[in-house]
């Protein structure tokens, strides 16, 4: 229909993304279109998954590339930027249409929206009344103000072919370092000896999460995960000497707290919607000795009930070009 109003063969080999709506997204009917554009040759696994809040059409008319004019490279550059963040995943066509019809994982997609700037607040409370980290935001949420209003935020939850749920921007980077594709991102914290003033660390996943999974008697699935991060300080607004050794394991200690609790948090979140975005299915095979078992098993219905025991180890490396932290000095001495 298209071809019989434009002077070009029309083709879809470049296509970078595929972009569903919320309301279609939640009406369940999602596997239905997903599979049709999977057989379609001229359209590559490795799109991406986007689900928008709100209308389809109105997200891409939004899009202005805010570097260049190529709107295929302008969304290629943005999606790279999950690496750098960790506030939403990078998911392809093929890993979602891997996840639908997986008896052991349920598909996730990126989430995203139109942001129409009416969350920048230019008055009201001062800003250390409320504590609030970077990632605790949805998309469409975010603070902020700039030409391109789309922004890709946070993970859209699905069980089989219907969105049940979403994730926050710090929700994703737990369900991501769990995921094993959690690379880097910024944290804020509250700093532990002056609640009013905050920490910010530069994180990174150098390793792969350990995950052992068993089953006690009943069946019910029991699964112990660890976790090992690297953090670099990158701000200290109190001044306080955390760089020396019996600060840093304070440092280490309260960031590992906040890791854990937060994954937890995650993890209970995701069971409510008995959906596992986690990847645990998928280590939990090789305790099944057949591919009939382990279907039999049907894991995506025991999620719910397993039980999940988290442990967390954050060592600070390094503490940016600062050895050591100063009390600013006036006239009357030490601020």
């Amino acid at each position: 229909m298209l071809n019989a109003s434009l002077p070009r063969k029309l083709t879809f080999m470049h296509a970078q993304i595929v972009v569903f709506s919320e309301e279609l997204a939640k009406s369940g009917l999602i596997d239905e279109y997903i599979t049709s554009v999977r057989r379609f040759r001229e359209i590559r696994q490795s799109a991406h998954m986007l689900i928008v809040k709100g209308k389809a059409d109105e997200f891409l008319k939004e899009n202005e590339p805010f570097i260049g004019n190529l709107v295929a490279k302008s969304f290629q550059m943005l999606i790279n930027e999950s690496n750098n963040t960790g506030f939403f995943p990078r998911v392809t066509l093929e890993d979602f249409y891997s996840g639908l019809k997986s008896s052991y994982r349920q598909p996730i997609a990126t989430f995203t929206s139109i942001n129409d700037f009416k969350s920048f607040q230019k008055e009201g409370e001062p800003w250390e009344t409320v504590f609030k980290t970077g990632g605790d935001y949805i998309a469409g949420k975010l603070p902020r103000m700039g030409k391109n209003k789309i922004e890709l935020f946070g993970t859209a939850l699905f069980d089989g072919g219907t969105m049940v749920g979403e994730l926050s921007g710090d929700e994703t980077r737990y369900m991501l370092m769990v995921r094993d594709e959690f690379e880097r991102g910024f944290f804020t914290m509250k700093d532990p000896k002056e609640q009013e003033m905050i920490i910010a660390l530069d994180v990174r996943g150098p390793t792969k999460p350990k995950l052992k999974i068993t089953f006690d008697d009943t069946g019910r699935p029991v699964i112990h995960l660890k976790m090992h991060l690297n953090a670099d300080i990158l701000a200290i607004q109190s001044g306080i000497n955390y760089e020396h050794p019996e600060l840093k394991v304070l440092l280490e200690k309260e960031f590992q707290q906040i890791i854990k609790n937060g994954v937890e948090k995650v993890v209970r979140k995701c069971q409510n919607f008995n959906t596992d975005v986690f990847m645990f299915g998928d280590h939990a095979t090789g305790n099944f000795l057949t591919i009939s078992d382990l279907e039999d098993y049907n894991w995506n219905s025991h999620f719910e009930d397993a039980k999940v025991t988290v442990g967390v180890k954050v060592i600070i490396r390094r503490t940016g070009t600062q050895i050591d932290s100063y009390p600013i000095k006036s006239s009357e001495g030490d601020e």
